[in-house]
């Protein structure tokens, strides 16, 4: 016979889509400063749903010296999170946020608070995030080795923005996140007390409680280290049923292959079923017979108890979805 598999809902991708391209790097760091950086003419595209910018600072007299928001021309860049550590010379850095930017060029500017003896920034735009989702967060810093805390509720494939402040001019951080891949940059500031400022993300996260941890294999420093998690949309192809007929059947016999499928997002454009198992064409296309319903026939050659054929979806917007019958 030829068994029905069950259908789970996967979630899109996320993806980075704009850099500031500085020194050709998927990520950097600018410093403009010593009270004010910006990173003039950033592009945000159209495909991007959210921008991310990344601030870290030395010096201020103050925590909290970094400022509440920024703008993205005429709209408001949220902060997600902000980690200080207070001991003379302040270290702090900051992550914001800004949910479906408009698409254009414009300045980022982050003017400081509190006589800084420098600022640092970096920024990058991300697709395939959740909007209707906050950004979950977590931060820590001390004197050690390291800092480590967990962040819970991450679902699998979430991204997160991270940045890290180290007062030393070495060794760079090592930084993880579970089950994630890490991508950063560090720009190390050399005056009269250096330090080295990390920002970048990590991509792929685990589901559930996730750890994150910066280590510097050295100690008696001050540090930071935080991350701000964005949530991965669901994708918007429902496959809600998929059936051969007749069930069981036999060799020679033809089955009928039938998938019940669509899409909030766009038309469905691309039905295809893996029938080799059976006998069949490793792409067989179905085609759309009523209402949501795609079908094709195939005549079976080889006998295969439970077989599991492969579905692949694709609708008008991009999205795409496995599953099978």
């Amino acid at each position: 016979p030829i068994s029905i598999a069950s259908i789970s809902q996967v979630r899109a991708n996320i993806a980075l889509v704009d850099t500031a391209a500085e020194a050709g790097l998927s990520m950097s760091i600018a410093e403009t400063g010593p009270t004010s950086v910006t990173i003039s003419n950033f592009t945000v595209s159209a495909m991007a749903n959210v921008l991310v910018v990344l601030v870290e600072d030395k010096g201020a007299s103050a925590v909290n010296s970094e400022p509440a928001t920024l703008a993205w021309g005429s709209q408001t860049i949220l902060k997600a999170v902000a980690q200080d550590n207070s001991a003379a010379t302040l270290r702090g850095e900051s992550i914001y946020y800004l949910f479906n930017p408009p698409p254009g060029t414009n300045n980022i500017t982050a003017a400081m608070a509190n006589s800084p003896a420098n600022v640092e920034i970096a920024a990058y735009t991300l697709s395939g995030v959740d909007t209707t989702v906050a950004p979950k967060t977590g931060s820590g810093g001390n004197t050690t080795a390291g800092v480590t805390f967990n962040v819970s509720g991450v679902v699998a494939g979430s991204w997160a923005a991270v940045n890290s402040t180290w007062a030393a001019q070495s060794p760079l951080p090592t930084i993880t996140g579970t089950g994630g891949t890490v991508t950063t940059t560090s720009l190390l500031v050399v005056d009269n007390l250096s330090t080295i400022m990390t920002a970048g993300y990590i991509s792929g996260l685990s589901a559930g409680t996730d750890t994150f941890a910066a280590s510097w294999a050295a100690g008696g420093q001050k540090n930071n280290f935080a991350v701000s998690v964005f949530t991965p949309l669901t994708k918007a192809i429902n496959l809600t049923s998929a059936s051969a007929t007749p069930n069981p059947v036999q060799v020679g016999m033809k089955v009928v292959l039938s998938v019940m499928v669509s899409s909030t997002a766009g038309s469905i454009t691309n039905v295809v079923v893996n029938a080799s198992a059976i006998g069949g064409p490793s792409a067989l296309p179905l085609t759309l017979s009523a209402g949501n319903v795609y079908t094709n026939s195939v005549a079976t050659t080889i006998p295969c108890i439970g077989a599991i054929l492969p579905v692949s979806v694709q609708d008008s917007a991009g999205n795409t979805l496995a599953g099978s019958v």
